[in-house]
């Protein structure tokens, strides 16, 4: 409040009776405050007197409960209501609840995509009464921040983090998968995602059991089980007048990627053509069909790399700030080059694509690609160096079964 209101520690000294030294002691959790002292400071923060509302804590927590459950369930107006109902409690900042009023607020934050500047100001007050947080409150905290982090390993840290305060969250369990999917830790993330598959039932939510779905069978296409993840992807294409405009959008994407990764060009270019006609246009879905069309020598392989480019230039279509950071218009140069025979460029071209690619399931067709140029330009020794890479990735992908 006092850096709110904008007082210097001198400031609010001279307000009070108490010294410099005294409340910078009673800001760093040092020295306590007696109900008098409590109260001095409410009024001078324009609250009618510090609430003892230890009693209520019960109900906070049952509503921070219920506000995960609305969460895990999809309900999100209900969830945002719930939020603002809260917040809308100003004396709870004056009173002993305030943690549990700053973990409301950081999920209201973090929920509505607040710029990061508020949420390290609010993580940076979380921090320094973080011993008034249970072990649920904790996981809900290091939860949200691997939401929002901005990179891989600060939301690997966070999310291990938050499993450990409460290994049976559905949603800690369901953006761990997610997460060891994408650092391509794949029966690892399918341990997170059984863990899931035995919680999803209590929300009742449709979506959620659907979205299940799909994220398994996309970790088994690139555990190479090719049949059981389609013939999954199929049945819930049957289920097409219930699913949404966004599963089945991801449904008809992921079996472009099955059989693209299954190497069967004509089925992969026809669910990608259909995904690219539902939603709007991903560079993922352009690379499938280039690639397809170019395996089956097909006679509209250019017109599909005009298309691609003209889409690449324009980058206002990019709906995923992942996207902008791969060099799609590289891995199409390299897909030409390939297509004109020119194997050495087209070497060169998936050599520098590959780069942006550590940690996504491309990477292992790109290897593949690179092992076929190098065989195709008869360089034995780099077919032998990126066979060893694919070997390399394969066993990483499912080092934890052995651990």
């Amino acid at each position: 409040m006092r850096k709110k209101y904008s007082w210097t520690l001198d400031a609010l000294a001279h307000q009070t009776h108490y010294s410099y030294s005294m409340i910078r002691s009673i800001e760093k959790g040092i020295s306590n405050l007696d109900e008098e002292g409590r109260n001095q400071f409410a009024h001078l923060f324009d609250f009618p007197s510090f609430k003892n509302n230890m009693q209520e804590k019960e109900k906070l927590l049952a509503q921070i409960n219920e506000i995960d459950f609305l969460h895990c369930s999809l309900q999100n107006e209900k969830r945002k209501e719930l939020i603002d109902q809260i917040l809308s409690d100003r004396f709870l900042i004056a009173s002993f609840l305030f943690p549990q009023y700053l973990l409301i607020e950081l999920y209201k934050l973090v929920c509505d995509e607040e710029d990061e500047k508020k949420i390290e100001e609010l993580r940076s007050l979380i921090e320094s009464g973080i011993e008034f947080y249970s072990s649920k409150e904790l996981a809900i905290y290091y939860h949200l921040l691997g939401i929002h982090a901005n990179d891989i390993d600060s939301e690997t840290s966070y999310l291990l983090q938050a499993y450990f305060y409460d290994p049976n969250s559905f949603m800690i369990n369901l953006h761990l998968s997610m997460n060891t999917y994408f650092r391509q830790k794949l029966t690892e993330a399918l341990q997170y995602l059984n863990r899931c598959k035995s919680l999803v039932f209590q929300y009742g939510s449709y979506f959620r059991f659907i979205q299940l779905s799909l994220l398994e069978a996309q970790i088994r296409i690139d555990l190479g089980d090719y049949q059981s993840s389609l013939q999954c992807l199929n049945r819930i294409l049957l289920e097409k007048s219930v699913l949404d405009s966004d599963l089945y959008e991801s449904c008809l994407s992921l079996l472009a990627y099955g059989h693209f990764r299954k190497k069967d060009s004509l089925n992969a270019l026809i669910y990608a053509q259909q995904a690219l006609q539902t939603t709007s246009e991903k560079p993922f879905l352009y690379l499938i069909i280039i690639f397809s069309a170019f395996r089956l020598n097909d006679s509209c392989f250019y017109s599909f790399v005009y298309k691609a480019k003209d889409f690449l230039l324009d980058n206002k279509k990019m709906v995923n700030s992942f996207d902008e950071l791969i060099p799609w218009s590289l891995l199409i140069d390299g897909i030409v080059a390939w297509y004109q025979s020119n194997y050495y460029l087209a070497i060169e071209n998936f050599k520098e694509s590959i780069k942006a690619f550590d940690m996504d399931p491309l990477r292992s067709w790109i290897l593949e690609c690179l092992i076929e140029l190098s065989e195709k330009s008869e360089n034995l020794e780099w077919a032998l160096h990126y066979q060893k890479e694919l070997t390399d990735l394969v066993q990483n992908q499912t080092l934890s079964d052995s651990v």
